[in-house]
């Protein structure tokens, strides 16, 4: 029986595991502040290099799982099948093990692309994105364009490499507003719940669109249209202050 190829131990995951290890589990009590401030500081680091290394956690799931499945491995645990042993096991849907599996098993030949996902520099929804089209020579460019692009972009180039990038019309402008002290702390943290909601690497501009959508969603135009009526031409000290709120 051959046996499936497995990358070797991603010198990041050792890493991480090796700090993790440190930890206690289950977490002891303390009394003493310092020593709590400083237990805090430590699982913080973890769980944030965690969700930096998100990506790099799914492939070592993927390919761990992909091994799983080949011969009878996963029947000598008990389990009829891979996805049967991920929803018991791991508490991970068949469908996304068998997804993940097929993930990693689909990134052997894209050793860029792979690495680009395991340091963070590339979401897996930016690599799904891109996975037909990058190998051989072009996977570099590939990359490169993953790297700074986004998901709807690349699928649409992906569909279309010749065709413009949709959001290149788009016109932009500037627009700088400062956030008193008081608010700041608001802000940081509206900033942190979108990065929740959308995924640790999506950059904070993104965030602070889908922010915006999700305002100007919930509140009316000064004029109380709709969201395809152009914005009143009234004096901008009428309508700014109810839009910083």
């Amino acid at each position: 029986m051959s046996e499936a190829p497995v990358d070797p131990p991603n010198p990041r995951l050792a890493a991480l595991a090796k700090a993790a290890a440190m930890l206690q589990w289950p977490i002891p009590r303390v009394r003493d502040e310092a020593v709590g401030v400083l237990l805090a500081k430590a699982i913080d680091s973890v769980l944030a290099s965690v969700s930096r290394g998100r990506g790099a956690l799914d492939i070592a799931i993927g390919e761990h799982l992909d091994v799983l499945g080949t011969g009878d491995r996963v029947l000598r645990l008990g389990y009829v099948s891979v996805g049967d042993y991920a929803r018991e096991m791991l508490g991970i849907p068949a469908s996304t093990a068998q997804k993940m599996a097929r993930f990693a098993r689909r990134l052997r030949d894209r050793p860029l692309l792979a690495d680009a996902v395991r340091s963070g520099e590339v979401s897996v929804r930016q690599a799904e994105a891109v996975l037909p089209v990058a190998r051989g020579e072009a996977e570099a460019d590939w990359v490169a364009r993953a790297r700074k692009e986004t998901v709807r972009a690349l699928q649409a180039a992906v569909k279309d490499p010749s065709g413009r990038d949709p959001e290149e019309d788009e016109q932009w402008d500037r627009v700088c507003i400062d956030i008193p002290a008081a608010g700041r702390q608001r802000f940081d943290e509206a900033i942190a719940l979108a990065g929740k909601a959308l995924g640790a690497n999506v950059p904070k501009w993104e965030r602070l669109v889908v922010l915006c959508q999700e305002c100007i969603g919930a509140h009316a135009t000064p004029d109380g249209e709709g969201l395809s009526d152009p914005v009143p031409a009234v004096p901008v000290d009428d309508w700014m202050e109810p839009a910083k709120k």
